[in-house]
């Protein structure tokens, strides 16, 4: 075999020596080198005009960084929209007020514990907890996002010593007469105190209503909550038990990250999309 390859070599050298390759080597090395940029080129030309395409037809951009610069504006009109044709609010709500509680209570260092005061620490513990119940507590929320389970368990697991008081809630006897199948747990929404999705363009959470509705326990309490404390028990132990109670150590900035990922991709493709495509983002930001 050796022999046959070393004939086979010594006949192609016979009719193109060795050095001969050089020059058609160094050739091809400068097609690649030229051709794969200039195609490339060529193709980002397409995309732009592509890109300038889609925005004389529907409007300034569908990119998502526009998506995002109209929610950290007046996010209003796109709430609308998702909420009245889209049925899903939530989605923008939810990248809206995240958004709007890393600004609150981001601070110059790497940790969000150290240069934060403990009032000041539990009031932001307490604000993404009224988060987490309304928009991704599936046994809260009127309509919770859409994301992985494993991303909303490892949310949950930072809110496992809170629990959300809603006082605009009727009294059991009340909930029993016109729900009569109902049971009388006090931490159950019942459906028909239930948001409607297009009722979910008027929601808002705000920094009073988490200082007022969101309880702290321990982990003894917990096991009292479990077992149907009612809520003005509850609410008891809030204000006046456990003034020192803490947020978790592991709690911080991120707790949202994960969640935020998946529902931005989300309200790209079926909220922002369909919003400038049907024409409404001209008629809502017309100068």
């Amino acid at each position: 075999m050796c022999a046959h390859e070393s004939e086979i070599v010594t006949s192609v050298n016979n009719v193109w020596p060795a050095r001969n390759w050089l020059l058609p080597g160094l050739a091809l090395v400068q097609v690649v080198l030229i051709t794969f940029p200039l195609y490339d080129v060529c193709r980002s030309d397409a995309k732009r005009k592509a890109a300038q395409h889609r925005n004389s037809t529907y409007g300034p951009g569908t990119s998502i960084d526009n998506m995002m610069n109209i929610i950290d504006g007046n996010s209003q009109p796109l709430v609308e929209f998702a909420a009245r044709t889209r049925f899903n609010a939530e989605l923008i709500i939810f990248l809206r007020d995240v958004k709007k509680w890393r600004t609150t209570w981001t601070t110059p260092g790497p940790d969000w514990a150290a240069p934060i005061n403990h009032e000041e620490r539990v009031a932001g513990f307490k604000h993404a907890a009224l988060i987490y119940y309304k928009l991704v507590n599936v046994g809260v929320a009127a309509f919770a996002i859409n994301i992985d389970e494993k991303t909303r368990r490892l949310i949950a697991e930072h809110f496992t010593l809170t629990r959300y008081l809603s006082h605009r809630r009727p009294s059991s006897s009340r909930r029993l007469s016109v729900l009569p199948w109902e049971d009388a747990d006090p931490f159950k929404i019942t459906a028909a105190f239930r948001a409607t999705p297009m009722g979910m363009a008027d929601l808002e959470i705000t920094l009073a209503e988490a200082e007022d509705s969101i309880a702290l326990l321990t982990p003894e309490t917990v096991d009292a909550a479990n077992n149907n404390m009612d809520e003005a028990t509850m609410e008891g132990i809030n204000m006046a038990g456990y003034s020192q109670l803490d947020a978790p150590e592991t709690f911080s900035l991120a707790v949202f990250d994960e969640a935020y990922k998946e529902v931005k991709q989300e309200a790209y493709y079926n909220v922002w999309l369909p919003y400038v495509k049907s024409g409404r983002y001209r008629q809502d930001f017309s100068e």
